[in-house]
């Protein structure tokens, strides 16, 4: 089981200056992050439908306007995980 997570670039780029995004990637400047992200628009990054059926049930989530808690908790309710106690 996996989950491809998506956003629009624009919203990846405004993420990337997020100060949580920079205390979790204290050595990555967010500039030179950004000049890669934007680089790799040419490449791409999310499954087409039904590529990866081989590898068991998989979840695509739109993350443009969710938290990382809501996804991590559509996830966990999609694949039926238990659940955890968020750190403090």
């Amino acid at each position: 089981m996996f989950a491809e997570l998506s956003a629009p670039i624009e919203v990846r780029l405004e993420r990337n200056h997020h100060p949580e995004r920079a205390l979790a990637k204290p050595r990555q400047a967010s500039t030179l992050s950004d000049e890669i992200m934007l680089g790799m628009e040419k490449h791409r990054f999310l499954s087409e439908p039904g590529e990866l059926d081989e590898f068991g049930p998989s979840l695509r989530i739109d993350t443009t306007g969710a938290t990382p808690g809501q996804a991590a908790a559509r996830i966990v309710a999609e694949f039926g995980l238990p659940k955890v106690e968020s750190r403090p």
